[in-house]
């Protein structure tokens, strides 16, 4: 109960639109680790960084699995979600396959880069989006 009450937003003060975001930007902030797996020294060190980044994308997840619940009428929450979870996978199609030519023409090193990078786009991308409703 009591971890609950902790991330209830309503006990933080928080705006419920803000929240989703701001769940959104922490996973993103993690993820930033990714950015040194390849310039580590230590397997324990890049393994420590890929857990890290593991748990960061499942924050990043959930959070956008919830949202469509949060942020479409209860009749076009199966739609909305179907949509997303399509232009998601087609977005896993085609990051797999630059993924592949990336890593054969220059090595993992920018792939980590990118990784660390693309989900601070996505948190800027849907601070900008998600408004409360007029």
């Amino acid at each position: 109960m009591g971890l609950v009450v902790f991330a209830s937003w309503r006990w933080w003060g928080v705006s419920w639109i803000a929240t989703p975001p701001g769940a959104f930007t922490l996973g993103a902030v993690l993820m930033t680790g990714m950015m040194f797996v390849g310039s580590v020294s230590s397997p324990v060190a890049a393994v420590a960084l890929l857990c890290l980044g593991g748990f960061a994308h499942q924050t990043l997840s959930v959070t956008v699995i919830t949202l469509c619940s949060d942020l479409f009428p209860q009749d076009q929450v199966a739609t909305a979600t179907g949509v997303s979870g399509t232009a998601a996978n087609l977005g896993v199609l085609l990051f797999t396959l630059t993924l592949g030519s990336l890593v054969d023409q220059v090595g993992y090193q920018p792939f980590f880069i990118l990784l660390g990078l693309l989900d601070l786009a996505g948190a800027v991308l849907l601070w900008t989006l998600v408004r409360k409703p007029a």
